[in-house]
């Protein structure tokens, strides 16, 4: 076989992860918003989101993190795309995954997002808070 036939082989062989849709996505933040903020060092009833992905797990200052979430920061430091992608959709169940539980106890009420394509549209839209480029209120 020829390299570019190899390589034509393997592009097909993986899949392409979905394309988020941000304004998708930023209709979905509405649901965050009670609880949370884009902005650097300020928090509502959750910590910020602004920079998570320069954070391990349970690692927001002064904020009271569940032992659960604390513990997860050896597994998820610092948190990625791969990582908020999981546990956007199931976070009791990620969490727990990360520290060899079924479920884990965090602070956080909501359920999660209901399938993956959400979780893609609302990581385009939060992707430059999460990565600091981007600040909001």
């Amino acid at each position: 076989a020829t390299t570019g036939a190899v390589l034509m082989g393997l592009s097909m062989a993986t899949p392409a992860l979905a394309e988020g849709d941000a304004a998708a996505g930023e209709k979905l933040y509405n649901k965050c918003r009670a609880c949370h903020v884009l902005a650097e060092g300020k928090r509502r009833v959750g910590p910020s989101l602004y920079g998570l992905f320069e954070r391990k797990a349970g690692d927001f200052p002064g904020f009271q993190h569940s032992d659960d979430l604390v513990a997860a920061g050896d597994a998820i430091n610092p948190w990625n795309e791969e990582h908020f992608l999981a546990y956007i959709v199931a976070p009791n169940e990620y969490i727990g995954s990360q520290i060899g539980k079924d479920k884990a106890r965090t602070k956080m009420v909501f359920p999660g997002l209901k399938n993956e394509q959400e979780a893609q549209d609302i990581l385009a839209y939060l992707k430059p808070y999460f990565l600091g480029e981007k600040e909001g209120k």
